[in-house]
């Protein structure tokens, strides 16, 4: 389907390479791609002694009292303490957990005491596994803070902030755990978080209807970090109703609380237009003017929010694995650098299925398999602001530096993405030596997409698109400059090229060529040559390139290209003052409201320079 430059190919391969060995090494060298070994400070091993048990303790097995003293008795007396099936223990006070060792619930409950914190790993070498963790509204029901910890093999139900919060600490692994959110009538802010933590792996966990926040988050000064093979699953919760003619009221049962919901119309997202009201699980839709006759009008909503979000001032991370089913956000949002994000799944995000946003840089998203997202999302309003387009309504968004993607596989069988791939990037750098800030390629998109597949639009001065890279079929612009013919001033006009300029003499033809060819146009300072792209139109919507060799003789000159938005011109420039001949490349696409103007201007601020091989060229978005 689409067209494979080899050089680009290559140059994005080695970076995927790069940037998977930095973070896969990274993780490796750690520990973290497997679980992460306890720490025994004191080299014993913790069934090296005899287990004890929270009854023989004195711990409450019913729950109804609080069993924090027992806790620390029987972590007193052995390194592996055990709770009983059926049982259930009362932490209404953290429970600070001596170094080495395992606290194990054989299908035990831990009920969290309402705004407490459970247990708290302070120290080395701990492990919580096996039990039935009751969040009651507590704090943290594991709040790690030490080195070499686990959390693995629970069951968390219930309404708590985090089940498992690692802060500050080193070798972090969360395995094996399922999180049941449809118990949750209000909030998990988030299950698993890790704050300024390092070597973490969070992997084969669960995450099933997650109310209002997050299933699994890494924060700020987190690096080093594998979340892979993780399940997640937000229903998608819909009711419909045939509107009569002028009908603006609506009622609806989504058969649950849903804490994200939007309209679709006749199977297509609206944002705007209409208020939500109601505790749910029934929700009454009030649209500002009566709908049409036939219409199907459906409220759509999830429970909760991200599955994955990786907060800026994260790095080095690998998000492999991951199958997602349903959000009422984005599936994965990176914010964090140096993320290589691999081989998920991803499907019914009410927004983005992956999104690269913010000012993060060095992201490979690829190989992924994302379809029919942008449930909730019409690609016209955002859901920060209303004023303001969305850019979540597609499968991929990126607006990083230095992000490639590339491999993956994109569907929009439901039709509500507006997009296959968006870029959004503001003030991106322009790269003159090839390089490209976003690179795409090699992915397979299939569907109807109203904005197009890829999506890249010039719509204001203050957030202008350039230097990315795209492999859509190649279109060539008609006609060349041809700088070997006689001229005076400057090659004359024809029906692709029309000619001004500033100056007495605007530009002289030299006879100093690169290799091959007979003239080049040499500059003079104060002075420019313009060319107009005559027939620019039919380089719409696409990735346009202009290349061209040029050398300094002396001094300072330029090449810019120019756009129009709105009635003004935008230039893209790049500087001459290398004096060995250099191939320079400018590109952008022409897309959005980008009037159907391209100019070329060629001159100098000081000196001169010799500029040859003037190429233009697109590729199709």
């Amino acid at each position: 389907m689409m067209r494979h430059d080899g050089a680009m190919r290559c140059a994005k391969e080695a970076m995927i390479m790069a940037l998977s060995r930095r973070a896969l090494l990274a993780v490796a060298a750690s520990g973290t791609l497997a679980r992460a070994a306890p720490v025994r400070p004191d080299g014993a091993d913790p069934q090296d002694r005899d287990a004890v048990s929270l009854r023989d303790h004195g711990a409450d097995p019913s729950g109804a009292t609080s069993s924090v003293a027992a806790f620390a008795a029987a972590l007193a007396a052995g390194r592996r303490v055990t709770g009983a099936p059926g049982d259930v223990y009362l932490l209404d006070a953290p429970v600070v957990v001596p170094a080495g060792r395992a606290i194990i619930g054989n299908g035990g409950t831990l009920k969290i005491g309402a705004n407490a914190i459970g247990l708290k790993l302070a120290h080395d070498g701990c492990e919580v596994s096996g039990w039935s963790i009751r969040g009651n509204n507590g704090r943290y029901a594991v709040l790690n803070t030490g080195r070499g910890n686990t959390f693995s093999n629970n069951v968390c139900t219930g309404d708590i902030g985090h089940f498992f919060f690692s802060t500050g600490a080193d070798h972090v692994t969360a395995i094996g755990n399922r999180v049941e959110g449809l118990s949750a009538g209000t909030e998990i802010t988030t299950a698993i978080v890790m704050e300024k933590s390092r070597h973490i792996t969070v992997k084969n966990n669960h995450f099933e209807q997650i109310p209002v926040g997050w299933s699994v988050q890494i924060r700020d000064g987190s690096s080093n970090f594998v979340v892979a093979d993780n399940s997640f699953l937000q229903t998608r919760w819909t009711d419909s109703r045939k509107a009569m003619a002028g009908q603006r009221v609506f009622t609806f049962d989504l058969k649950s609380r849903c804490h994200l919901k939007k309209v679709q119309i006749n199977g297509r997202p609206l944002s705007l237009g209409y208020a939500i009201s109601g505790a749910g699980p029934s929700y009454t839709v009030t649209f500002q003017s009566g709908r049409a006759a036939g219409e199907i009008i459906t409220l759509v909503g999830y429970r909760g929010a991200e599955n994955i979000q990786i907060n800026t001032g994260s790095h080095d991370g690998v998000i492999t694995g991951n199958t997602i089913d349903g959000t009422g956000d984005s599936g994965i949002i990176c914010l964090g650098s140096h993320l290589l994000v691999t081989s998920n799944t991803v499907r019914n995000c009410g927004y983005a299925g992956i999104a690269i946003y913010g000012d993060q840089n060095y992201i490979a998203v690829t190989n992924n398999t994302i379809a029919d997202c942008a449930q909730l999302d019409d690609g016209r309003s955002s859901p920060d602001d209303p004023r303001l387009a969305s850019v979540f309504a597609g499968a991929i968004l990126a607006s990083g530096e230095e992000a490639t993607i590339t491999g993956n596989r994109i569907t929009n069988d439901a039709g509500t993405m507006r997009y296959a791939i968006r870029i959004n990037k503001a003030n991106m750098a322009l790269r003159t030596d090839g390089g490209a800030t976003i690179a795409i390629s090699g992915n397979r998109i299939s569907g109807d997409y109203a904005d197009g597949r890829i999506s890249a639009p010039n719509e204001t001065t203050g957030a202008r698109i350039n230097s990315i890279a795209v492999d859509g079929p190649e279109v060539r612009y008609p006609g060349t400059i041809d700088l070997d013919r006689p001229w005076i001033n400057a090659p004359p006009p024809d029906d692709h090229f029309g000619t001004k300029g500033f100056g007495k003499t605007w530009a002289i033809r030299d006879t100093a060529v690169r290799k091959d060819g007979a003239a080049s146009l040499r500059t003079i300072a104060g002075e420019h040559v313009e060319f107009a792209l005559l027939q620019a139109a039919i380089l719409r919507n696409c990735n346009v390139t202009v290349s061209f060799w040029a050398k300094a003789v002396s001094g300072s000159s330029y090449v810019s290209v120019f756009t129009a938005l709105e009635g003004l011109l935008h230039p893209l420039t790049a500087q001459i003052t290398a004096t060995t001949w250099k191939r320079y490349t400018i590109s952008f696409p022409l897309t959005a409201k980008l009037a159907d103007t391209i100019l070329i201007r060629c001159g100098a601020t000081s000196g001169s320079a010799n500029i040859q091989h003037i190429a233009i060229v697109g590729h199709r978005l």
